[in-house]
């Protein structure tokens, strides 16, 4: 009987505690999950801003192409708008009025993602395996926006590999308002494009400026080490602010 009453009074004086500690655990995975709300809501916005400009920026690209009778050039940008946003009306009627519409949707549904297109991260394949860097890249138009932080991966790549980078279209702009291509030949060094080691411009690491006269005359990089990344950016040492804009390079990839 002693014993039956020492345990009851155990319970007694342990329940406030389970309480307290119930009540604190409760509170803290409510506070998780506010705060895990809270941080999607601001990971789904800053992606919708994303896209949107970049496909402000492909629109303005590919209208200025298509203005200039370079349809090809267009297509590429309206294919990347139509990677971002497959549903966007201007790339949709680009291509319906070339009768290209459901095979262009079939081929980005096949593969080609928005990254693929625009020059990110390769997508994981069906096997679950990432390709590797020259397998998502070789032949594709990939975009590199002007913004200092954007700097576009590739890689890895084996000693021996060479890249053959071809212009297509596009321009940087800057807070003056001024519209500079990276392919043309009377443009400064710091508007050119960097292929580089290390994603921050200015630092060591550069691998090569890219010259002016891509777009009829392929500049080929020919790598004398293995390479885990590189990264492509605007040659902007001298340091700009306002950048905006992106440019699209065609990369070709043969390794030895």
């Amino acid at each position: 009987m002693k014993l039956l009453i020492h345990l009851c009074l155990l319970l007694l004086l342990a329940t406030p505690a389970l309480l307290i500690a119930g009540e604190a655990v409760d509170k803290e995975a409510l506070r998780y999950n506010d705060a895990v709300t809270r941080l999607q809501r601001t990971h789904d916005e800053g992606i919708a801003k994303e896209k949107a400009r970049s496909i402000t920026a492909l629109s303005a690209i590919a209208k200025a192409k298509a203005k200039a009778n370079d349809l090809a050039a267009a297509g590429t940008a309206w294919k990347a708008a139509l990677a971002l946003d497959d549903a966007n009306a201007d790339a949709r009627k680009h291509f319906e009025a070339l009768g290209q519409l459901d095979a262009v949707l079939a081929e980005l549904k096949a593969g080609d993602s928005a990254a693929d297109l625009l020059g990110g991260p390769p997508a994981a394949s069906a096997a679950g395996a990432a390709p590797s860097g020259a397998a998502a890249i070789a032949g594709k138009a990939v975009t590199i926006p002007a913004a200092a932080d954007k700097a576009v991966p590739l890689g890895p790549f084996k000693a021996g590999t060479e890249l053959t980078f071809q212009f297509v279209s596009g321009t940087w702009t800057f807070r003056e308002g001024s519209h500079q291509s990276p392919d043309a030949n009377v443009v400064g060094p710091r508007f050119r494009l960097r292929v580089a080691t290390d994603p921050m411009p200015g630092r060591d690491g550069g691998l090569a400026v890219l010259p002016g006269g891509t777009a009829q005359s392929p500049y080929t990089l020919r790598l004398e080490t293995d390479v885990p990344r590189l990264f492509l950016m605007m040659n902007s040492e001298l340091g700009i602010d306002a950048r905006e804009g992106a440019v699209i390079y065609r990369i070709d990839i043969r390794a030895r």
